[in-house]
């Protein structure tokens, strides 16, 4: 073994001071001496053995140009015989990414295939999604085996359960995006998390709030502001059927608008309805994705707020006047995806979205549009995406899609 490495780094060396014209000279050499295997089989080598993000363009313009080379041929070859490859062959490294793109019950299932396969996706283990919220018990769970996972998912409640190093070693180094769900409970000890060192939170540009509170049971809004301060770098924040004990005023929530300079994602569903509308007011100025979900009420103003960066929004049973302010001042929005129905009513009403459509499309950015008709609305729409496109048809868009879900039966107006 050292024999074969002392060789391969003297080969190393000795290529390294060769000149380009050399270069070209000694691959020459090579293909009159019949290496073209040695050279394909180094190559794919290479490009599976860790497969870095900086690769994958590499391996573009390597395919780009065997693929142009193969084109210009005069007389076309035969299609190769389907090849008899067994997974056991695929180098592990390439099977555990194959393996990474897998949700997780899929995830879990491919590694029970054999052997091969369960140390491809072990070593490390490759899961980018780890979601604990149908789990029970958490307490023969150990985060420090899941070295790849950029996003987590936990009932905050049972993370003193886990199974984390007590030294300050840190794990999920991978780790982007953590929702946090409440399961609506009123009061949840949050220390054992405030206070953990294993979690990179530094490194952390997305969390998601899920059902703290419930009806007339509302979480205690002080330990919600300590878990609001906790994360200082995230992008995307997300609440979703947030009930607190207070209304979490302007002035309250104001105080994260310094502490959150990075973030432009925004997402609320249900909840405090103050919350939200606040929410929105204090950082709707640089957002570029927001998401907003509520049942329709008087009270929502969104008429100062410059969304002049905004590109993509999904609204679900929003008002009338709602969507205009939006539209007002969002130039360069591309992507609009709307919900009329939700929360058992319809919202805006048929011939409102007839009459909205129209100021969408005039967007000259959009690329996509996204909505969803029912019994009582198909008509409207429709007809709406027809007047639309007529009046923008002279247009010259790179690309537009236009997406349209079909709902069986219409929540009342």
């Amino acid at each position: 073994m050292s024999t074969l490495l002392a060789k391969a780094i003297s080969l190393k060396s000795l290529m390294q001071q060769l000149s380009k014209h050399e270069f070209l000279a000694f691959m020459a050499k090579l293909f009159d001496v019949n290496y073209c295997n040695v050279i394909s089989l180094s190559l794919f080598n290479h490009f599976t053995a860790s497969i870095p993000k900086q690769n994958l363009n590499h391996l573009d313009v390597i395919n780009c140009i065997l693929s142009e080379i193969i084109e210009s041929r005069k007389i076309k070859p035969k299609p190769l015989a389907m090849a008899n490859m067994k997974l056991n062959k695929v180098p592990k490294a390439l099977l555990g990414h194959i393996a990474s793109f897998l949700d997780q019950s899929n995830y879990f299932e491919f590694e029970k295939t054999n052997r091969c396969i369960f140390i491809a996706c072990n070593s490390p283990n490759m899961l980018s999604v780890l979601n604990l919220l149908q789990v029970e018990d958490y307490s023969n769970i150990n985060l420090s085996q899941f070295k790849s996972v950029k996003e987590l998912k936990i009932k905050l409640a049972n993370f003193q359960q886990l199974a984390v190093p007590q030294n300050g070693h840190l794990i999920l180094n991978n780790l982007q995006y953590l929702t946090l769900h409440g399961k609506h409970l009123n009061d949840i000890d949050i220390e054992p998390f405030l206070q953990q060192k294993c979690l990179n939170i530094a490194e952390i540009i997305g969390v998601q709030f899920v059902r703290f509170g419930k009806g007339f049971s509302s979480f205690n809004v002080d330990k919600f502001l300590r878990l609001l301060a906790y994360f200082k770098n995230i992008e995307y924040l997300s609440f979703f059927s947030i009930i607190l004990s207070d209304t979490l005023s302007t002035q309250k929530l104001s105080q994260f608008y310094a502490s959150y300079p990075l973030l432009k994602g925004l997402g609320v569903c249900g909840g405090n309805a103050s919350v939200n509308n606040n929410l929105v007011n204090i950082f709707g100025d640089n957002l570029q994705l927001l998401s907003y979900s509520y049942p329709p009420r008087d009270g929502f103003d969104f008429s100062r707020i410059n969304f002049s960066k905004l590109q993509q929004i999904m609204l679900e049973t929003a008002k009338f006047k709602t969507i205009q302010e939006i539209l007002k001042s969002a130039p360069d929005i591309a992507k609009i995806c709307l919900f009329p129905d939700g929360y058992h009513i319809t919202c805006p009403s048929a011939q409102d979205l007839k009459r909205i459509i129209p100021p969408i499309f005039a967007c000259k950015a959009l690329q996509y549009f996204e909505i969803t008709m029912n019994a009582s609305n198909y008509l409207s729409i429709l007809n709406g995406i027809e007047l639309a496109l007529y009046q923008t048809k002279k247009w010259k868009r790179k690309e537009m899609k236009i997406r349209v879900n079909g709902k069986k039966n219409a929540s009342p107006p």
